[in-house]
């Protein structure tokens, strides 16, 4: 059977882009890039799946997310760097609802949790005191689900669940800490 996506229109970058960058999508979210015939052509073509997903509060959300063959084509294509992976959908909807709500321009300086790592790893230990340094190293910091340019400054983004422990939150907040930007902690 043919392909069904002959070329990438740039909404359809921009959508690939959402999916890098928060790993699961809603309809709603998917429709502000592209139509719903669109989409029928990316689940064609094995690029996107659906699934059901039990939420909190005992409801269930329907989901998309890109398959093992769309993060090859998405990386093949346009979408550079490491691709958010998932926790649970709550979670990861609460990241794409945060996601779609900033400006396009934004949306596309977001960087996944692996990304925001490779870019503490390149330049924590510079923009920070030694001593401070080794105490956040010590406390085995963790980065945030994603960051992104706000203002010419990074920006981190942190969704918790109930189910977070204090050393969690102390772990996002010394990350940002290393990388001496804000972060905004968004509970669910």
């Amino acid at each position: 059977m043919a392909n069904c996506i002959k070329y990438l229109k740039k909404h359809d970058k921009h959508l690939l882009h959402a999916f890098k960058s928060c790993g699961v999508l809603t309809q709603e979210h998917i429709e502000h890039y592209i139509s719903k015939t669109r989409l029928k052509c990316f689940i064609q073509d094995g690029y996107i799946k659906g699934s059901l997903a039990f939420c909190s509060n005992n409801r269930t959300e329907h989901i998309y997310f890109l398959t093992d063959k769309g993060k090859k084509f998405a990386s093949k294509h346009c979408v550079l760097g490491h691709f958010y992976r998932s926790g649970s959908a709550t979670h990861d909807i609460a990241i794409a609802n945060y996601y779609m709500a900033l400006p396009l321009e934004q949306r596309m300086t977001w960087m996944t949790e692996k990304e925001l790592l490779n870019v503490h790893n390149q330049t924590s230990k510079n923009s920070v005191s030694e001593d401070l340094f080794e105490e956040i190293v010590e406390q085995n910091i963790s980065p945030t689900d994603g960051g992104y340019i706000r203002d010419g400054q990074l920006q981190l983004v942190e969704v918790i669940t109930r189910n977070y422990q204090w050393e969690h939150v102390l772990a996002k907040c010394l990350f940002a800490t290393a990388l001496n930007c804000r972060i905004e902690i968004i509970k669910i």
